[in-house]
């Protein structure tokens, strides 16, 4: 008997600790790919933030041509940066999104962000579709250093050169 409630006090153990961290990623999506997957690439400045939305300028759109000049998505302001720990071409998101979510939805407010977007909803035009939350714990949302940011400047380098 003793053994069968320590089995079964070991798979309840088990099993509480893979509710610490409920993000899984089947397939791990490589800078490459993100670049080709993206409907959009944007960089934007978070700039307001309503009701769980946080409201971007767009600075330059690298792929694709929403014919945008501010984007709405889910996300909420912190007031720490969330710069990648990692090096160049990051194939993790920032820490934030390695809590146990796979995205951040955080954002400071002023900050640049390289957004990689796909729309929700294929059948919809509305911007309000764009979102950045669809390949979990890559780097789909990073925060930039500057202009000259190493991430911004490995993405242009590898996009084809816009007309």
């Amino acid at each position: 008997m003793f053994n069968i409630v320590a089995f079964l006090a070991l798979i309840l153990l088990f099993s509480c600790s893979q509710i610490v961290n409920p993000c899984s990623v089947l397939k791990q999506i490589y800078p490459e790919e993100l670049l080709l997957e993206s409907k959009y690439i944007i960089w934007a400045t978070a700039v307001d933030n309503k009701e769980d939305k946080i409201q971007f300028r767009i600075r330059e759109t690298l792929k694709g041509r929403p014919k945008l000049t501010e984007l709405t998505i889910d996300g909420s302001f912190s007031s720490e940066d969330d710069f990648n720990d990692h090096s160049v071409p990051y194939r993790i998101a920032r820490p934030t999104a390695r809590e146990g979510m796979c995205y951040s939805t955080k954002y400071k407010k002023g900050a640049d962000y390289l957004l990689f977007l796909q729309r929700q909803n294929d059948f919809e035009q509305d911007s309000k579709e764009l979102s950045p939350y669809w390949a979990p714990l890559a780097p789909v949302n990073e925060q930039l250093r500057s202009k000259r940011d190493p991430w911004l400047l490995w993405v242009k380098n590898r996009l084809p050169q816009k007309d």
